[in-house]
């Protein structure tokens, strides 16, 4: 299954740390009022998996615009929810 992820900004994914066994990756969406948000994924390698770097490289960038797409969803979702409470408030 494929996730199709839709950002209305600009999207920088970049790797912040690699080693042996851990990759780190940043999502970062810059959005028209010029604030960033962002988040980060992690890829862990086991002991028996192959040393693949890309793989982990993948993972660990999939897993940073998922959670960046979780953020920006939850922000959106807050604001409409209280936007919904300022308007029952007036009346």
């Amino acid at each position: 299954m494929c996730q199709v992820f839709d950002f209305n900004g600009e999207v920088e994914v970049k790797v912040v740390y690699q080693s042996k066994y851990y990759t780190v990756a940043r999502a970062t969406e810059r959005l028209e009022n010029n604030r960033e948000i962002s988040a980060e994924g992690i890829a862990r390698r086991s002991r028996m998996d192959s040393d693949n770097p890309v793989l982990g490289k993948e993972i660990a960038e999939g897993r940073a615009l998922k959670a960046l797409y979780n953020k920006v969803n939850g922000l959106r979702v807050n604001a409409r929810i209280q936007k919904a409470a300022d308007l029952l408030s007036n009346f």
